[in-house]
């Protein structure tokens, strides 16, 4: 493998261990909370477990060249689709969503891992975010991860621990 299919299996991996720490520290007290948009700390938290099935599906297209948008009129259906994965996640346990993690992130080390050279430069127009190579958008998408956490730290109360 090339340097910079490790510099992808090492970002996505530090984020999977931050994500987890976080994840770990659910109570079935805190699934219940609501977090400030709108979903209950268990859907977050489903939400954040399964993300990296998400960006595999983002990755599949831009490796393809093919853009990842939806029309402003259609906005909705990214809400429909991520409810439609979390809806699982009523009220999981604390297990069930490290394993959901666990999966997702095997997963995704293998998909990198399957990507030719080539492929990593291939891309196309990531939401309004303009034109992302597939290295350039799995280097980015920690920060989603991290805009996730960081809503359901405040939810439960707690605090980053610091790199």
């Amino acid at each position: 493998m090339s340097e910079r299919h490790d510099q992808l299996r090492d970002s996505v991996t530090r984020d999977y261990r931050e994500m987890r720490e976080l994840l770990s520290q659910l109570t079935p007290e805190m699934m219940r909370l609501r977090a400030t948009d709108g979903w209950t700390v268990a859907q977050l938290a489903g939400h954040i477990a399964v993300s990296p099935r998400g960006l595999m599906f983002v990755l599949n297209r831009l490796r393809k060249g093919r853009n990842v948008r939806v029309p402003k009129p259609l906005a909705f259906v990214v809400n429909i689709r991520n409810w439609w994965m979390v809806r699982k996640f009523s009220n999981p346990t604390r297990d069930e969503l490290l394993a959901a993690l666990d999966d997702a992130h095997e997963a995704l080390l293998a998909y990198i891992s399957g990507l030719g050279e080539e492929e990593l430069d291939r891309g196309g127009q990531f939401l309004d975010d303009g034109y992302q190579t597939v290295y350039e958008n799995v280097m980015r998408s920690t920060d989603h991860s991290h805009e996730h956490a960081a809503v359901l730290r405040d939810a439960i109360g707690v605090r980053a621990t610091p790199a």
